[in-house]
């Protein structure tokens, strides 16, 4: 196969065993410029499925039984606390913050996030991605745990969540509305996850609407997503 055809079909697989063969058959040192970023984009599709790959794997380590050091069975324990950080670390020479990081965004993404885990298996999300949607998802969860045992009745949580919106363009409502859904859907549901989840849907929905996407980050976009995808499949709970 010539080198313009070996590029066409590493253009057109999609991510998984059959473009990680036709990748490690192509040499860089015979590539121009347009052909390497060809090749890059390709890479990272590839790089994207694997790291998707790993984040599995670690999810199905901290599920393993503890005692099951040279054990043969294959049962998880999804009961226990996931305690994987330390095999990591030994396992990768990391420190245990880096492998308990790792452990944290496997759960998230695998258990939590199925769409981002999607995303990855398809090359259109990486690691890092993953890892800011878990880290904001872990921080709504504990904002939430302590709003639900926080004094205040609803009303008094919407006057607070509008007194600190001031930086918004209350003008624009592309800007505002959303601001007020999520204040007013956080009392109402009970969680400021979903009322954060209310929030992002709205605003996506009204630039799209209003032909303001283009202004709108990448990152908005894939969190409102991740959480429609939430309550369409999952569900609000």
């Amino acid at each position: 196969m010539s080198l313009e055809d070996r590029l066409a079909e590493v253009d057109q697989l999609p991510p998984g065993p059959d473009l990680g063969d036709a990748l490690s058959e192509v040499d860089p040192r015979a590539l121009n410029g347009t052909q390497l970023v060809d090749l890059i984009v390709a890479r990272q599709r590839q790089l994207c499925f694997e790291q998707a790959q790993l984040l599995v794997a670690v999810r199905e380590l901290a599920y393993s039984p503890a005692d099951a050091v040279g054990a043969t069975t294959t049962v998880r324990d999804t009961s226990q606390d996931p305690y994987a950080r330390m095999e990591l670390a030994f396992a990768l020479t990391w420190t245990e913050y880096r492998a308990a990081d790792l452990v944290q965004t496997a759960l998230s993404t695998v258990d939590k996030t199925p769409a981002m885990l999607a995303a990855m298996l398809n090359g259109d999300a990486d690691l890092d991605k993953a890892r800011v949607v878990s880290d904001e998802l872990a921080e709504a969860l504990r904002v939430q745990s302590r709003a639900q045992s926080a004094n205040g009745t609803p009303a008094e949580r919407i006057e607070h969540l509008l007194t600190m919106s001031t930086g918004l363009d209350w003008d624009e409502t592309t800007e505002s509305v959303p601001a007020v859904v999520a204040a007013l859907a956080m009392p109402l549901t009970y969680s400021i996850a979903n009322g954060l989840a209310f929030g992002f849907i709205t605003y996506a929905a009204l630039k799209l609407l209003t032909g303001q996407w283009r202004s709108v980050h990448w990152m908005s976009w894939l969190i409102g997503a991740v959480f429609l995808f939430k309550f369409v499949y999952v569900g609000g709970h």
